[in-house]
């Protein structure tokens, strides 16, 4: 971290402190954020604890998913950094401490978080589905076959118990809050 004249610089996928880690761009579609962006920031011993350099935000469409994300944050990273470096090269840049008390943490994803849990909220199932897409795509199981989902809507609601599928042609499944998914691309 030393080795560099001006400091090491990452592009972190999150406005910081908010979801340091792995994962931040999937957590932010899972947690159903409408905002996001990416931190210009110095590299320090931590995980992404380093000083702000700059900040990029956008906002997260309402359908997007977080693979659909990745790209257009790539985009952002890009624009920013290069920026970033101009400016810090030229000393135009003040670093800004993060701030630990507003700190979260983007745990790394396994092919088990992307289990469906119908007694979710249909809303945050929707947002499940949408995080988990492209890897490691959300999942149910159906007559002991395992169904991959890449995408789905809310549609619908229904009295019967969370887990059943109300309608198989549409492929429509209750969630605890009484609302329906219908899982649109399987």
């Amino acid at each position: 971290l030393n080795i560099a004249p001006f400091g090491c610089i990452n592009g972190h996928g999150s406005i910081l402190p908010k979801y340091r880690g792995a994962a931040p761009i999937q957590w932010a579609v899972i947690n159903g954020e409408t905002e996001t962006g990416v931190t210009a920031m110095f590299m320090d011993k931590g995980i992404d604890t380093g000083d702000i350099l700059k900040i990029s935000k956008t906002q997260i469409g309402e359908n997007e998913t977080a693979e659909e994300l990745f790209e257009r944050l790539s985009v952002i990273t890009a624009e920013l950094l290069t920026q970033t470096l101009r400016d810090v090269e030229q000393g135009k840049i003040t670093p800004i401490k993060q701030n630990e008390e507003e700190a979260t943490y983007a745990p790394i994803i396994n092919k088990e978080m992307a289990l469906i849990d119908f007694s979710k909220s249909a809303k945050d199932v929707f947002n499940a589905v949408r995080g988990f897409n492209s890897w490691p795509v959300a999942y149910c199981m159906l007559d002991e076959k395992r169904l991959k989902v890449f995408a789905c809507k809310v549609e619908g609601n229904s009295n019967l118990p969370c887990g059943t599928v109300k309608n198989r042609k549409k492929m429509a499944v209750v969630c605890g809050d009484g609302k329906c998914i219908e899982l649109t691309e399987i």
